[in-house]
């Protein structure tokens, strides 16, 4: 995908407190008034090719040993501060047993947070995969984060079982260097991977995540993620089916490669969802010609993208969620998008999660009868 030109950030992540977050460097401003603003204000340190809506969550300052004793010397400039050093150091230890280590060695702060800016769509389990790909990469920065557990953090869909491997212990990783043993957790052959500085912390890129999981999925649920890297679902779009399947051929052999190929020519461009990604193959597979996805029609007041359409039938298919049921302004949108495309003479099919798969290609069929055109004979654009 064009978008793994650059390489990631090097410097490797640690506690996000201090070191990735712009502070301010007004003269006067003490270190501990640097640290405290840092935890203040939340980190962007994510590639410019990924776009998401985001929003700011706690993310744990991470404590080893080492540092807790870097901690208790920072404070032996007078007795008092020196008495509270070691205070601080013994809550620290103490608390230690009480709390399970993300990584060998590597602890969450009982008190301490920063702020980081994450997706928006990220729920308590990526934020918990993160964590721990943080801590494990505290001790040892030239391990990646791959495979399914780097397919998670970038929010593709993945069928329920690999996504529950990729969001339980033990995390995928591959080396940078030398291979390299982390307890708990699958350590992949080492391997010069592209690399991206993700939310802080090293994943492999999406290009070159794509390439490891393809021995890993079926052709259909690869289908699944090139859509999603390809359309607007979690992110902006990072490439296009015809680009990536451009750049195939350059790639180096990788188990899978010719399940991505395939899976490449049932793919599209702007896709919206798994959902519509499933509804469009369902079509295909019983037999109807693939519709198109996201055509343009003006009708007035705004230009409209249905999901799916025959364009030249003016048929448009819609696969609506919960949420626009029970999103009032999203209702009425809907009902307005809907009657402006009914007054430009098109058909309106609106599919939710409660129509089966045997009523959808009827409905579609009836549509197309209603335009007294068999499925022989229509036109795909």
């Amino acid at each position: 995908m064009h978008t793994d030109s650059g390489k990631a950030d090097t410097q490797h992540p640690g506690s996000p407190a201090q070191d990735r977050v712009p502070v301010s460097r007004t003269p006067g401003t003490t270190s501990a008034g640097r640290r405290a603003a840092a935890r203040s204000s939340p980190a962007r340190r994510t590639p410019a090719a990924w776009s998401c809506p985001e929003r700011p969550e706690k993310i744990p300052v991470l404590l080893t040993a080492a540092s807790a004793e870097g901690r208790s010397a920072a404070g032996q400039a007078g007795e008092d501060r020196a008495a509270k050093g070691r205070h601080r150091l013994g809550s620290v230890v103490k608390a230690r047993p009480a709390r399970r280590p993300l990584a060998p060695g590597v602890f969450a702060h009982p008190s301490e947070v920063a702020l980081m800016w994450v997706p928006e769509w990220a729920d308590d389990t990526w934020t918990a995969v993160r964590n721990t790909a943080a801590a494990v990469q505290l001790k040892k920065p030239a391990m990646a984060v791959s495979h399914l557990t780097a397919a998670h953090l970038y929010g593709w869909p993945l069928p329920a079982s690999a996504s529950a491997s990729a969001s339980a212990q033990p995390l995928d990783l591959t080396p940078l260097k030398s291979f390299s043993l982390v307890p708990g957790h699958h350590v992949h052959r080492p391997a010069e991977a592209e690399v991206w500085w993700f939310y802080g912390v090293t994943v492999t890129s999406p290009r070159q995540t794509l390439r490891q999981i393809s021995s890993l999925l079926i052709e259909r649920q690869l289908v699944d993620v090139i859509d999603a890297i390809c359309g607007p679902w979690r992110s902006t779009a990072l490439s296009t089916p015809a680009d990536i399947a451009a750049r195939l051929p350059e790639w180096p052999r990788f188990p899978g490669k010719a399940r991505l190929r395939s899976a490449l020519s049932r793919a599209r461009a702007g896709v919206g969802s798994p959902q519509e990604t499933r509804l469009r193959l369902l079509l295909v597979d019983a037999g109807l010609p693939e519709p198109t996805v996201g055509h343009s029609v003006d009708v007035g007041f705004a230009v409209l993208h249905p999901d799916l359409a025959y364009p030249a039938l003016k048929i448009a298919i819609e696969y609506e969620g919960a949420h626009h049921r029970l999103d009032a302004d999203q209702w009425e949108h809907d009902i307005r998008r809907e009657q402006a495309m009914r007054d430009r003479g098109w058909t309106y099919l609106r599919i939710t999660a409660k129509t089966s798969d045997a009523e959808i290609p009827r409905l579609v069929t009836e549509a197309l009868a209603s335009r007294d055109v068999t499925v022989e004979a229509l036109p795909l654009s």
